[in-house]
């Protein structure tokens, strides 16, 4: 699976990416929601999986941006705080799960399972 995984905590970021890419999935890394914008705009993934903000924009802002081009990505977002955003908006922009933090590598690959599913449906 080719996933691009944002969250701007380093050390989270690389210690997942590690584990991912033990898995045998190709992950991109990044740290800002500008970055994510770009790469996603770059390369092809089957989901993006990010935390919900970031310091130079949210994630759903970044999805907006995305949307506006033409690029829609099943997305998991993940945050200790994931009540406090609109999921209506959320939906719309193709976020398709959500995890809390901290969380299990095991509800991590769930989340990645349940969300290829719906790369076939319009989101």
């Amino acid at each position: 699976m080719r996933i691009i995984f944002a969250d701007g905590h380093d050390s989270f970021r690389k210690v997942v990416v590690e584990l991912l890419r033990d898995e045998g999935h190709i992950v991109h890394p990044v740290a800002f929601g500008g970055e994510l914008v770009s790469t996603a705009r770059r390369v092809f993934a089957d989901v993006i999986v990010t935390h919900v903000r970031f310091e130079d924009m949210s994630t759903l802002e970044a999805l907006e941006l995305l949307a506006a081009v033409g690029v829609r990505v099943p997305t998991i977002l993940m945050s200790g705080e994931v009540r406090s955003i609109s999921h209506d908006e959320a939906r719309r922009l193709g976020v398709v799960g959500y995890l809390e933090k901290p969380f299990a590598m095991a509800d991590l690959r769930t989340a990645l399972r349940s969300a290829v599913h719906f790369t076939d449906i319009a989101i």
